[in-house]
């Protein structure tokens, strides 16, 4: 009976007042220590080894909402207001804080990711100081570090999103709660109440947590109260905690987003549902739980945050059910949304991470006196859960290399490219004179110093698609602002028949390359006002000075140097471009056609060649040089110079990666009549003929059919070359 009794308390330690950080009194003074000094060590420690070894500062867009975010603060910064001027379909406390912060630190966007950095430090403080008030430093620590391993939480601590902030404060409200669940104090469960309320208006996705945390204060003020407080009396906590939650949001709400604005804020996310429900089935909360590969996902760790809420349980810690029941609801209610990304997985990963951390701290026992074999069902439930939390424990640590390499945990999506430094360069060099700006990639215009129209501060894929905004629509908005600078490259937004009337209207494009991956050169680039382009190339060779490794920039500078006849100039801007990248096949391809269309075959040929034997990163080969390998060796104007072997070997290795359409066929066909197999060519052609009229491909059919007949008089196609120009 005494030994039972002694395990029974040590297992639930009576409670002992509290000194007024929420530090219980009378313990060890060395732990009390240790209690204050992990208020600073965690979040300084994280900042400080965040930058000094995170390459953040290489970045220059993770999501393409970064974009959407930074511009948003941009224009408050210039007197607009958000909803009635500015577009927005998120909860407004993001856009002031990053504005503040923006005024504070300089308007970049390293600035704006240190401020992210911050946020993700104080998430892992709450995080940390939580699991120590349920199991202790021990759990804290483990909390920590599990967090940092699940997929994407480094990731987002650098991306410019309002997940983690909004997550941030509804970490701090779980944290004050916690403190008062345990140690009592009204001031605690108001500081809950103010954060969790600063979290719904910071992000709209964490409001399902209301009700969550206001039943734990209505439960625990109820069972604390049975027996010596009136019902009525009992119900004073949660009625104060809802109350102060409701009128602060309410102010909110009435102040800043006003009545009006509403619809904006949450219809997309309501009509998104269905927009995206085909997608959901494929790419879910599971999807993303699993990260890149199983090796790199959480569902090691989920398996250790139940044995920690086990432990917990088992030894009376119900505090713990508040981020059970957090992580449990936003599980279930992911798993019916759509469309859920990644960045959405953190609801989920961040009380599964604390709960760990619990089941990481309760794994030892908390005495070794007199340790004998457990003879209660309890006890030996006990015992174990903790064995099975050793072996989840073990399996992390086994795969914490995948975990951080596999599933890309310290990659960004978009790295700081040399062209991303070269576009913003080009839209400084007429910032002078800008007003507005717009691009489809609002990060461009933000990183240029200037601002877009507020009605398309949000171009995302949500607001399209959801709010029916036809290509007419954002024309009359553009005509509306008359911005003075455009740049489009079918990031967000093809480039609709109505966007190049209204273009090619009113703007000179003075810089275009390969933008797209859809193709499209000479449509998507940047466009100067008519009368504003002044000396185009002057400021093009000017913003090489910010990003002189941007190889499409000297591409770009040569098809304009060859468009008024200077072929010598261009020549050297390709070389220039091919010695800083050779891999680099489009300024390849335009060097080899410039010199063949200037007779120079034998080097036009040997540019080719040098081409298909250059792969990029991704050991892959520019797919318009092979296209355009192939057929200038099949139809060299210069019978001594054809190759037709190796074309039709380009030929065959093109029908196999993108299928037998009329045009791959044609090209096979003009191989086969360059070797003098014309019964080859002309069979092929006429397949050709045939799979172009029954794709209703008009033009190619009736190209396909002159080069037949070519071919049924035993005459190979040749083809005249021209020079590659600009645009």
């Amino acid at each position: 009976m005494a030994a039972r009794r002694r395990r029974r308390t040590e297992e639930n330690p009576p409670p002992t007042p509290a000194v007024p950080d929420g530090t219980p009194a009378g313990r060890p003074g060395w732990l009390r220590w240790a209690d204050l000094a992990s208020h600073v060590v965690v979040p300084v420690g994280f900042i400080a080894i965040m930058l000094a070894f995170h390459p953040f500062r290489t970045y220059f867009e993770l999501d393409p909402d970064e974009g959407n975010n930074v511009i948003k603060s941009l224009l408050l910064d210039r007197g607009y207001h958000l909803y009635s001027q500015i577009w927005s379909d998120q909860a407004p406390l993001f856009s002031y804080a990053l504005q503040w912060w923006f005024d504070l630190f300089g308007w970049t966007i390293n600035a704006a990711r240190v401020f992210m950095i911050v946020c993700s430090a104080v998430t892992l403080w709450g995080v940390y100081q939580t699991a120590r008030l349920l199991a202790g430093h021990v759990a804290g620590i483990a909390a920590v570090l599990l967090l940092l391993l699940t997929p994407y939480y480094i990731a987002l601590s650098v991306s410019i999103m309002l997940g983690l902030p909004a997550l941030m404060w509804a970490v701090v409200s779980l944290w004050a709660l916690t403190v008062w669940m345990k140690r009592g104090g009204n001031p605690w469960l108001l500081l809950s109440a103010v954060a969790l309320s600063l979290s719904v208006m910071t992000k709209l996705f964490t409001g399902f947590l209301v009700p969550i945390f206001g039943t734990a204060v209505l439960i625990k003020a109820w069972w604390d109260g049975r027996g010596s407080v009136k019902p009525a009396r009992r119900l004073i906590p949660p009625a104060a905690w809802s109350v102060a939650w409701l009128v602060l949001t309410g102010l909110m709400l009435l102040v800043i987003v006003r009545p009006s604005g509403l619809t904006q804020l949450i219809r997309p996310h309501v009509e998104a549902q269905d927009v995206w429900a085909e997608a959901s089935k494929t790419t879910n909360v599971n999807t993303w739980l699993a990260g890149a590969r199983p090796a790199g996902g959480a569902q090691d760790i989920v398996v250790l945050g139940g044995v920690g809420l086990a432990l917990a349980c088992l030894r009376r810690r119900w505090e713990a059910l508040a981020p059970a029941a957090w992580a449990v609801v936003a599980y279930l209610l992911l798993s019916s949304h759509a469309p859920v990304w990644y960045h959405h997985v953190t609801l989920v990963t961040i009380p599964v991470a604390l709960l760990a951390g619990v089941g990481v701290g309760a794994i030892v026992p908390t005495s070794v006196r007199g340790w004998s074999m457990p003879r209660s069902a309890r006890a030996m439930a006990t015992l174990f859960v903790r064995l099975t939390g050793v072996v989840c424990v073990a399996f992390v640590l086994v795969h914490v290399h995948d975990k951080y390499l596999v599933s890309k945990q310290l990659g960004g999506m978009v790295e700081y490219a040399p062209r991303d430094r070269y576009l913003t360069a080009v839209m400084k060099q007429y910032a002078e004179h800008s007003k507005w700006v717009f691009s489809d990639r609002q990060i461009y215009a933000f990183a240029a110093g200037l601002p877009v129209p507020p009605e398309l501060s949000v171009t995302s894929r949500k607001r399209l698609f959801t709010t029916k905004m036809s290509n007419e629509d954002i024309v009359n908005i553009l005509r509306k602002y008359s911005p003075d600078q455009v740049v489009m490259g079918g990031w967000r937004m093809l480039m609709t028949t109505p966007m190049l009337e209204f273009l090619r209207e009113r703007y000179t494009l003075i810089y275009s390359d390969e933008l797209n991956p859809g193709g499209a050169d000479g449509l998507y680039g940047v466009y100067i006002r008519h009368g504003m382009e002044g000396d185009a190339p002057a400021a093009l060779k000017a913003a090489l000075i910010d990003a002189p490794d941007c190889v499409q920039a000297y591409d770009n500078l040569a098809r304009q140097e060859a468009a008024h006849g200077r072929t010598d100039a261009a020549i050297e801007y390709y070389r220039e471009a091919l010695k800083r990248s050779p891999s680099y096949g489009r300024a390849r391809l335009h060097l080899a056609e410039t010199l063949l269309a200037l007779g120079r075959y034998e080097e036009g040929f040997r540019e080719f060649a040098e081409g298909l034997r250059q792969t990029d990163e991704r050991g892959r080969v520019d797919p318009e040089l092979v296209i355009r390998a192939a057929w200038r060796w099949a139809t060299c104007p210069e019978p001594r110079f054809r190759n037709g072997e190796r074309a039709e070997g380009l030929a065959h290795l093109i029908l196999k990666q993108s299928g037998e359409t009329a045009a791959n066929l044609d090209r096979l066909a003009a191989a086969y009549a360059a070797q003098g197999r014309f019964q080859d060519a002309v069979q092929t052609a006429a397949l050709a003929v045939r799979r172009a009229e029954e794709q209703k491909q008009v033009g190619q059919a009736r190209v396909c059919q002159r080069r037949l007949e070519r071919y049924q008089a035993n005459h190979a196609w040749q083809e005249s070359i021209r020079v590659p120009q600009f645009p």
